[in-house]
């Protein structure tokens, strides 16, 4: 998968509009003649040659607009801080994961095997639960904030229309998958000492090299990424610092990034690949 301005393929096309319906109301609209009966795989085909990167671009945005997705997004300067005043209102304590997303079951493990009461362990769980969907439901709105906001700040970014696993938007023509940090991590807190946060706020290509040196073995990835990394661990729902980030980011001007990574165990395995770096500042620091 490359530049979708040079070269287009059936892959891309799934990725940005997410089913077969999408994609033939893309059809359409650039005045082609398509059976809603159509295989989904032949519909994806005609996109392929239908696509001409100029003309489709405001096509692309101007259907992005009309998703729920924008609207959740447009709305989530409103609705976070609403969604952090019902958590408080539940008494449901820290805002954060009561454990890691897929250490679920480890957690039921723990509160079943722990001395207190079955009325207590049943309380424990439906918490735990409850922070869980309201954490996933944060996450995406927060999500979705930061996307609408990048995809105005930018007149080339082509987004995807779904919500699209390992792909959130193109940015001139190539692909990158949004990712989200609540700190700079400890790695970097570590190589860089008491002067830390002055060097992550000056050199945002160093916060991406570290977090890309330091990710999760069974996630991996060495793809083009935009980072939105809380420095201070106190932005990370605030949309007032969020859009802040936002505009003082180069959205458009990707940045290298030279890293090496552990191939487990294998020993040290030089990648190199593209990122947007978004560093959210409390500015009472």
């Amino acid at each position: 998968m490359g530049d979708i301005r040079e070269h287009f393929q059936t892959d891309d096309a799934m990725d940005i509009f997410g089913n077969k319906e999408t994609a033939i109301e893309f059809l359409i609209r650039r005045g082609e003649r398509v059976k809603a009966s159509e295989k989904a795989g032949r519909v994806y085909e005609l996109v392929v040659e239908n696509w001409e990167y100029e003309e489709a671009l405001p096509i692309v945005r101007q259907m992005f607009r009309e998703t729920d997705k924008y609207r959740q997004g447009n709305s989530g300067s409103k609705l976070l801080p609403e969604l952090i005043n019902e958590w408080k209102s539940m008494g449901l304590g820290d805002v954060a994961w009561p454990c890691g997303q897929a250490a679920f079951d480890k957690l039921v493990q723990r509160i079943n095997t722990s001395n207190a009461s079955r009325a207590t362990k049943d309380e424990e769980v439906n918490k735990a639960s409850l922070k869980f969907r309201r954490m996933k439901e944060l996450v995406t709105v927060r999500n979705d904030l930061i996307e609408a906001l990048l995809f105005e700040a930018n007149e080339e970014i082509i987004p995807t229309l779904k919500h699209t696993a390992g792909t959130d938007f193109f940015v001139r023509g190539d692909r990158f998958d949004q990712k989200t940090s609540k700190s700079v991590g400890k790695a970097f807190k570590e190589e860089f000492g008491d002067q830390w946060r002055e060097e992550a706020i000056s050199r945002p290509q160093a916060v991406a090299r570290s977090l890309y040196e330091n990710q999760d073995p069974d996630r991996f990835s060495d793809g083009p990424r935009l980072y939105v990394v809380d420095v201070d661990e106190t932005a990370f729902f605030d949309p007032a610092a969020i859009r802040a980030a936002v505009d003082q980011a180069e959205v458009g001007s990707p940045v290298r990034v030279d890293f090496k990574y552990d191939d487990r165990g294998g020993g040290k395995v030089a990648y190199s690949t593209r990122c947007i770096t978004v560093l959210l500042v409390d500015p009472a620091l």
